[in-house]
């Protein structure tokens, strides 16, 4: 005598989504804890003469739907050149900041905290936080 069985996959869809939507917001959300912590290195490690360009930064985080980003841009002219530009000898204000664990105030301030937050894996950190919230 055959025994048919039955299950009804609309439930356990519907809880795939669910669970979908709750790991894209945990991401979403360790992404802008990565970036910000990205932002307050950088600004640390930013030049210094007036406080232009330590103050003139913006944050931004976005998905769509397959991937998640995050920006952090500096917002004056000479950001870039300041950033890549190995021949600039910092001044007093920047050689008057500390250290930090990324580098020395000056140029690359924003490459070496985010090569520093990778090798050291804090980007991994927020994710795994926020996956256990």
């Amino acid at each position: 005598m055959p025994v048919s069985v039955r299950v009804d996959t609309s439930a356990f869809a519907k809880s795939l989504r669910k669970a979908e939507g709750q790991l894209s917001e945990a991401l979403i959300r360790a992404m802008g804890k990565s970036i910000e912590q990205l932002r307050e290195e950088s600004q640390a490690l930013a030049p210094y003469k007036t406080g232009e360009l330590q103050g003139n930064v913006n944050t931004n985080v976005s998905a769509d739907g397959k991937t998640v980003t995050g920006e952090v841009q500096f917002n004056v002219p000479y950001a870039s050149r300041q950033h890549n530009d190995l021949d600039l000898r910092p001044g007093p204000g920047t050689q008057a900041k500390p250290q930090t664990r990324y580098g020395t105030p000056g140029q690359n301030y924003l490459l070496n905290p985010a090569v520093g937050l990778g090798r050291d894996q804090e980007y991994h950190k927020h994710i795994k936080e926020e996956l256990e919230r």
